[in-house]
Order: C-alpha cells, then structure tokens, then sequence
C-alpha cells in the first residue's frame, strides 16, 4: 500500500507562520547548544528534533512534486 502524504493547509498564512516561527524557534534553542550556561529542555529537543523531521518529509515531498521544474534529477 502506497504512503500518502497529506500536508494541507487551508490558507499559505497559517502554513507561513507556522514556518517562520518554528524555524526561529529552533534556532534559538540551536543557539543554546554551544553555550555552557544554558540548558536544553527534552521538551526543546524534542520539537527541534521533530521539526527538523517534518522539514526533511516537506523537502521530499515538495522535490517529488516538482522535480521537473526543479530540473529532474537533482537532489535536495
């Protein structure tokens, strides 16, 4: 059985947003790594780790869809 990916959102407002503010959040928790000072939560890591997951499905997915128009054979 073949794995269908359902990555709908109703309008490209709410996906941006989401986006923007997932990306700027894991940054800030990605920033935190190299200091000594601060602590990274399981709950931050977790989300990090998870978003990054997302982001790669999204990449492939998007790469699938449109690789012709991103020129076949190229990789992501």
């Amino acid at each position: 059985m073949e794995e269908h990916r359902n990555m709908m959102i109703l309008k490209q407002e709410i996906f941006d947003g989401f986006i923007y503010s997932a990306v700027a959040l894991t940054r800030q928790i990605q920033a935190k790594q190299g200091k000594e000072n601060e602590i990274i939560t399981q709950e931050e890591a977790d989300f990090v780790n998870a978003f990054l997951v997302y982001a790669k499905e999204l990449a492939d997915t998007l790469h699938e869809r449109y690789k012709d128009e991103l020129g076949g054979g190229s990789n992501v």
